[in-house]
C-alpha cells in the first residue's frame, strides 16, 4: 500500500468531473476559431460550463474609447453567460442583459449599471439555483440549514 494520499485525494475541485449542480466559469482570451466575428462574447455547455472571451470586453471598451470599463463589460458578459446556465440555452430575451446582441443602448445601460435580468428571469434563476442546491445537499428545503448537535 503506497504512503500518503491517493491521487484522487490530491485532486482539487477544478479537477473533479463536473456534476449537474456545479457551475464553472472559464475566461478565455479569444475563440480559437471565430466563425461569428466580434458579436459573440462567450458560450455555455449547459448545465455546468460558461466560457467568456476577455478579448470581446477589450474590443468593446476600445471601440467606445473606454478602456477603464473593461471590468464592467467583462462582468456583464460573465453574468450573461452564467444566466444561460441557470435559464437554459434559450434564455435570450428582447430586453436586458440576456439580449443576444448588445447595441449601443445596452452598452449605455451597462455603463450606468442598469443592464439587468428581467423580473421573470430573476425568478427563474432563483428557482434553478434552489433546485441545484437541493440536489447537492440532499436537503428538500435549501432555505433550511442543517443544524449540528
Amino acid at each position: 500500500m503506497p504512503d500518503g494520499p491517493s491521487t484522487a485525494d490530491r485532486q482539487g475541485p477544478c479537477q473533479k468531473t463536473p456534476e449537474a449542480t456545479d457551475i464553472r466559469l472559464r475566461v478565455l482570451a479569444a475563440p480559437v476559431q471565430n466563425k461569428f466575428g466580434d458579436t459573440v462574447f462567450g458560450f455555455t455547455v449547459h448545465p455546468v460550463l460558461a466560457s467568456v472571451y476577455y478579448d470581446y470586453a477589450v474590443r468593446r471598451a476600445k471601440s467606445d474609447d473606454a478602456e477603464f470599463e473593461i471590468p464592467i463589460i467583462l462582468g456583464c458578459v460573465i453574468a450573461h453567460e452564467l444566466g444561460h446556465l441557470l435559464l437554459g440555452s434559450d434564455g435570450h430575451s428582447g430586453t436586458g442583459i440576456m439580449r443576444p446582441r448588445w447595441e449601443p443602448s445596452q452598452v449605455q445601460q451597462l455603463r450606468m449599471g442598469t443592464l439587468l435580468f428581467t423580473t421573470e428571469q430573476s425568478k427563474q434563476m432563483r428557482v434553478e439555483a434552489r433546485a441545484r442546491m437541493r440536489l447537492q445537499t440532499g436537503n428538500p428545503d435549501p432555505g433550511l440549514v442543517p443544524q449540528s448537535d
